[in-house]
């Protein structure tokens, strides 16, 4: 699983708990403040306005006394307005909509309201109106909003009216003439697509790159959604975003989001489903607009679960793109501002995007545990799962994902009554496989939430709505025959889901009739009961409408569980499973798996074999801590990532790791890197490379010295090579000293 870091801080406390509310990042006088305005706080519908002094390590804040308040309301959306004037730049707080009022006596507001916090004054925007056409945008809660600076314009879409119904109109406001415009009608568009109706979705604009607005998530009234778009302003258009990625997040609602420099947006949180339970979110993802991918993002602080919170930053030019080279290289902070799970926080969070940062990737995560899957009978086992028909090997550090597995992990073995082709399939779950959707797809549901492995139940929903959704007429008999089991079983079990999963498809295709005649002339035990049901489903159908909308599956890829629990492993986060200790040359400590370590390097398991099996549990690595760190994070998740604001450091942490890779027989981590190290070799780089390649192998070092050269070269002659051959003897000199 591709991974980007941030560094998250220790929440700080602002003293008032907030929720719905809206925080945005503005200077006051030139100094960054955060203001947060409107939502409830401390349990009560909020106008008032409250700043935050980033200057201060505690990040104080205070309530601003106005005079002229808006109006109180909750699930507003704001806007900062930055732009150049003739007094310098300038930066206001625009507000639009929210919901006012008591609970029978409320409103949904549609004002636009401007703060400026030079001048500490609101003003109210009075749009100029055209008789000819509707130009004001209808009264709104939880919209999506963005500011599109190269145009100066306020964008808004979706949201909840005033009969809390779902809309997707997009509206623009346009600063300079001081009037709406309507973008996106909202009937008679034909074939043409546009996004669902929803609300607690969130957007931003790409305005100095393509002038195009991207949506994810919300809600339609019923269902979660987990679905991108984009609206290209110049062509007028949506188109629907086919997102990829191992680990795309599940559909949700009221989660934020911010722009990364135009090349990404980073999105926390909100609130969904999983595992068919309600549940609020605690992960963070990188979206890439060039090749629509969704990545997950690491922290070294988890963040507690929260929805209806918010996310912002200073200044998007000054943002750092996260995982590239580009300027400029120190981290930029986002702040994430209150938020609710069952009680509102008065917690503010900075999140540090990271440095100049490179990927070093060993294997993909599918071939990870390939062998391991395959229960190679080299490998080394350390538990036995014996079922009704045969005895599958394991590795405790693999199944301990399982919470069943993990009660009896003290044990050696353990007996279940089950058939060893489903205990197979959850294996071959946990250890980051695909499960072919077979005749026992209904027996492996079962047994996976009788074992407590609800991400495979979730998995195994999904797999099977995805493969039927392919289904064309007509049928050939064997798939006929296989759909008929699953309906059996399903039947039997009362798995309602898969159930309205296969319905509801060979309704679509209008395949059902000869499903029913199958089942009416079989004499097979139970499909006169399927066939009851599917007639009765028919029935319903014809008599409403023949869509069903089938429930969003919040999926957790075999892959992507995989790599989440071995970072739990690598985080010792089940310390009785750990077998072995690493020790640096700093006496850092490092619990590892020998099951894990014994399938990545050749070296290890060498060691663990024939006369020198077991010999120490304590293994000496010649490496700092934080070299061991980065090659623990190899061998465990496949890859790592390398930050530092300075090249040469960069690079001298890259010929560390290269170093303990050769020791260990790491042969292909070790020519990637020295692959890596040549690419970021520049004229002002060169010199300090030189120093740092003597501690590299012999085998690879003339490669590094000629790239230094040749860089040298580009900026020099051969006269003053000598100057600067005898600087480098200097500085080789000092070191040895």
């Amino acid at each position: 699983m591709e991974q980007t870091k941030v560094h998250v801080h220790e929440p700080v406390s602002l003293g008032t708990t907030f929720h719905l509310h809206t925080a945005s990042a503005v200077h006051i006088h030139n100094v960054p403040h955060i203001l947060i305005f409107g939502g409830q706080a401390n349990g009560q519908k909020s106008q008032e306005l409250y700043k935050v002094d980033l200057t201060t390590e505690k990040m104080q804040m205070s309530k601003i006394q106005v005079a002229n308040k808006p109006p109180e309301r909750t699930s507003h959306g704001a806007i900062v307005r930055r732009r150049i004037t003739d007094q310098g730049p300038k930066e206001t707080l625009i507000i639009f909509g929210g919901l006012s009022g008591k609970t029978l006596n409320f409103k949904k507001l549609n004002d636009l309201l401007e703060y400026d916090p030079e001048t500490n004054e609101w003003t109210v925007l009075e749009p100029n109106m055209d008789k000819s056409s509707p130009t004001i945008p209808f009264g709104r809660t939880q919209h999506a909003m963005c500011y599109n600076a190269t145009n100066d314009t306020l964008i808004v879409f979706g949201g909840s009216n005033f009969q809390s119904t779902p809309m997707n109109d997009l509206w623009v406001y346009h600063f300079e003439n001081n009037a709406w415009e309507s973008r996106a009608p909202t009937s008679g568009l034909g074939s043409q697509y546009r996004p669902e109706p929803r609300y607690g979705h969130v957007a931003v604009v790409r305005d100095k790159v393509d002038q195009r607005l991207y949506i994810f998530g919300g809600f339609d009234g019923k269902h979660h959604l987990g679905d991108a778009a984009f609206y290209d302003f110049e062509k007028g258009l949506w188109t629907q975003i086919t997102q990829v990625g191992s680990d795309k997040p599940s559909p949700r609602m009221n989660h934020c989001v911010q722009i990364i420099r135009d090349d990404a947006m980073l999105m926390f949180g909100g609130e969904g489903k999983r595992f068919e339970q309600n549940a609020i979110f605690t992960d963070i993802y990188k979206f890439t607009f060039a090749d629509k991918r969704w990545t997950c993002v690491d922290t070294n602080l988890k963040i507690t679960e929260r929805a209806t919170t918010a996310l912002t930053c200073l200044s998007e030019d000054e943002l750092a793109t996260i995982g590239s080279d580009a300027e400029p290289a120190k981290p930029f902070s986002l702040y994430l501002v209150g938020g609710k799970k069952v009680k509102p926080n008065d917690e503010i969070i900075r999140i540090d995007l990271p440095m100049k940062q490179v990927t070093i990737e060993y294997l993909p995560t599918d071939q990870l545990f390939t062998k391991l899957r395959a229960f190679d009978p080299e490998e080394k086992y350390d538990f036995m799962i014996h079922t009704i028909d045969g005895s599958l090997p394991c590795h405790k550090a693999i199944i301990a994902q399982c919470e069943f597995l993990q009660e009896h992990l003290s044990n050696e073995s353990i007996t279940v009554q089950v058939s060893s082709h489903i205990v197979l399939h959850l294996l071959q779950y946990m250890y980051g496989g695909v499960i072919e959707i077979d005749s026992s797809l209904v027996p492996t549901i079962l047994v996976a939430k009788e074992w407590k492995l609800l991400s495979c139940v979730e998995y195994l929903y999904w797999s099977l709505s995805e493969r039927f959704s392919t289904l064309q007429a007509p049928l050939h008999p064997d798939t006929r025959e296989k759909i008929i089991k699953i309906l059996t079983g399903a039947t039997e079990a009362n798995e309602q889901l898969v159930i309205d999963i296969v319905f509801h498809s060979i309704l679509r295709i209008k395949h059902h009739s000869q499903v029913l005649t199958d089942l009416s002339t079989s004499t097979e035990p139970g499909y006169a009961q399927v066939h009851e049901k599917l007639v009765q489903y028919v029935s319903e159908r014809e008599e409403t409408s023949p869509d069903l909308k089938l429930p969003s599956f919040g999926v957790f890829m075999p892959t992507v569980v995989l790599d989440y629990h071995l970072k739990k492993l690598l985080h010792n986060e089940y310390p009785e499973l750990s077998d072995h200790t690493f020790i640096s040359n700093d006496d850092v400590e490092f619990k590892v798996h020998k099951s894990i370590i014994t399938l990545r390097s050749n070296y290890f398991k060498a060691m663990f074999s024939g006369a020198f099996q077991d010999e120490t549990d304590v293994i000496p690595l010649e490496a700092d801590s934080q070299t061991v760190q980065y090659l623990l994070e190899i061998l465990y998740l496949g890859t790592t990532s390398l930050e530092c604001a300075i090249e040469p450091p960069l690079i001298e942490n890259l010929i560390k790791i290269s170093n303990l890779c050769d020791m260990l027989s790491l042969d292909v981590i070790a020519k990637d890197i020295i692959t890596k190290i040549q690419q970021r070799i520049t004229p002002e780089t060169a010199v300090p490379v030189l120093c740092l390649a003597a501690t590299i192998d012999i085998n690879v070092r003339i490669y590094i010295q000629r790239t230094c050269v040749r860089e040298l070269l580009k900026v020099t002659n051969m006269q003053n090579i000598k100057e600067i051959m005898q600087q480098l003897q200097q500085e080789l000199n000092e070191e040895d000293e």
